[in-house]
């Protein structure tokens, strides 16, 4: 996996180096990017990694302002003193991000929304037998950071840190100021055409 990363890293600097030749400056209002992305995923309570994978629909409002949403699909789970969860599942992500120029087309951004999961495989074990009844379906507030180049008008390439956190408790007992939920990281890879 780490050979991949490499490789997905090399890439991306490459393309950038490829076509630097390309001076116009890319104004992406008013345009709508599909995607797909892919990387490393990380729960945050057990530190268990694993691939995640997504598609992404993206429009931009203004030059420095975009909307996106997003269907991922990635493993998650929560380790605390009375409960063990693992499972899988499909999240729908909707982000607001902000983004601005460094040099020419290269970017950096902020992002911030909300997403709901859907557990699509659960396991739970309870240190006192006992079946809490949680919702599969759940909610979580998604941030992140990040980085994109536009090579054409047409295609963009990026790489985002985002975590998932403060979704539903996943325990027993409420905690002192936060309860134990799934929490996830995630490192994306992606590339978005316009369509």
């Amino acid at each position: 996996m780490k050979t991949s990363f490499i490789i997905i890293f090399l890439l991306f600097f490459s393309s950038i180096t490829i076509s630097a030749q390309n001076n116009e400056i890319v104004n992406p209002k008013g345009k709508w990017f599909l995607g797909i992305e892919a990387g490393k995923n990380e729960i945050i309570s057990t530190t268990n990694k694993s691939t995640q994978i997504g598609i992404i629909g993206e429009y931009y409002f203004h030059k420095n302002w975009s909307v996106s949403g997003r269907i991922k699909y990635f493993k998650t789970g929560v380790t605390d003193y009375e409960l063990k969860f693992s499972g899988k599942v499909i999240s729908f992500p909707l982000n607001i991000k902000w983004e601005f120029n460094i040099i020419e087309n290269f970017r950096t951004n902020i992002s911030l929304g909300g997403a709901i999961n859907k557990e699509i495989k659960s396991n739970y074990l309870y240190s006192h037998n006992r079946d809490a009844g949680f919702s599969t379906l759940y909610r979580t507030l998604n941030t992140g950071i990040g980085f994109n180049y536009f090579i054409s008008k047409k295609i963009g390439i990026y790489f985002n840190l985002e975590i998932y956190i403060f979704g539903n408790h996943r325990s027993i007992h409420e905690g002192w100021m936060f309860s134990p939920s799934p929490e996830n990281k995630h490192h994306n890879f992606g590339i978005k055409f316009n369509l």
